[in-house]
């Protein structure tokens, strides 16, 4: 999917997400290179909404805390970086945790390829 179209996905469904944005500012050693996309989530509720976002769009995720305990190397980060700035997150056993549909599950590819020019 391009980048216009994922923005522009994003935007529909309300979610502030910016493309190609340096991670070095979200770690404590202040290094790392671009984020492919990039979004913060203040809250438990932003953090699903966003999770989810990613899943149904195919796009791989990594949410990153305060940074302290990552390196990110300079060649940055495939798909969404959610800087989760929410403290109120629990982990919750299965019968407990909202599912997603299962038909975006079963359509789900974590593999993405990798940029043209990128190994």
């Amino acid at each position: 999917m391009s980048l216009a179209k994922i923005l522009e996905q994003a935007k529909l469904a309300n979610l502030e997400i910016s493309s190609d944005v340096s991670t070095a500012p979200y770690t404590t050693w202040e290094i790392g290179g671009l984020a492919e996309y990039l979004a913060i989530s203040n809250n438990s509720q932003e953090l699903t909404k966003l999770v989810k976002f990613a899943i149904t769009k195919h796009l791989p995720y990594t949410i990153l805390g305060g940074g302290s305990n990552v390196l990110i190397s300079d060649k940055g980060l495939r798909g969404l970086v959610i800087i989760n700035k929410s403290r109120e997150v629990e982990l919750l056993d299965n019968k407990q945790t909202e599912q997603i549909d299962q038909a975006e599950a079963d359509n789900f590819n974590p593999w993405i390829p990798p940029r043209h020019g990128e190994e």
